[in-house]
């Protein structure tokens, strides 16, 4: 490891969501593949100066997919705990992203 800080993949929701007929507290991203990108579409594109561009829509869909909820469970989440699983998916595909 080159000591740069490992990027959390469980995400401490600020208020539960309901997914099915439980509610649910914290959401476990996995780290996408190409299947994930073509399914999905790429949420998040690397400009330059080091700007960041987010597709809301793609970025959802992806969210929903990684962490196995409905897509009405990411559509519910707080504003804050969307962003907070929005930077670990763009950590995850971020240019300089490492195992």
């Amino acid at each position: 490891m080159s000591g740069e800080e490992i990027l959390p993949t469980v995400v401490q929701l600020t208020r539960p969501v309901r997914v099915l007929e439980a509610e649910v507290t914290t959401l476990e991203l996995r780290e996408p593949n190409g299947l994930d990108l073509s399914e999905c579409g790429l949420p998040v594109r690397f400009l330059a100066g080091g700007r960041t561009e987010i597709d809301a829509k793609a970025m959802s869909a992806m969210i929903a997919r990684l962490a196995k909820v409905p897509i009405t469970a990411v559509q519910s989440l707080r504003a804050a705990d969307w962003n907070q699983c929005a930077m670990i998916v763009a950590g995850f595909l971020s240019p300089g992203a490492q195992d």
